[in-house]
């Protein structure tokens, strides 16, 4: 498996063909994405919004940031998430699971 610092095999960095990526392509993604994403710190704490979490939530990103991510998680999902946050919280840092998950 490549690391993302390692060059594709047969690939030529000064190629044409060869996307530019510039310094703040992935933020400028993330930041413009139709999708709402967040991201939390290890306590929970979010500490980035994108513009897309106002539609998704009601709150512009602002009033996110610094809020306890389990605060928008549905009352159905509560126990759930809770029990995922502490085994992540115990050092598993695996994804949530989704097994007996209904929609």
């Amino acid at each position: 498996m490549k690391g993302h610092n390692e060059e594709p095999s047969g690939g030529d960095r000064d190629s044409p063909s060869t996307p530019d990526f510039g310094d703040d392509f992935f933020e400028q993604m993330v930041a413009e994405a139709d999708d709402a994403i967040l991201t939390a710190d290890a306590d929970g704490t979010i500490v980035y919004a994108n513009a897309a979490v106002e539609e998704l939530l009601g709150y512009a990103p602002s009033e996110v940031r610094g809020r306890q991510f389990g605060e928008f998680v549905p009352d159905r999902l509560r126990d759930r998430y809770d029990g995922w946050f502490d085994r992540y919280a115990d050092g598993d840092a695996g994804t949530p699971s989704t097994t007996g998950a209904t929609r």
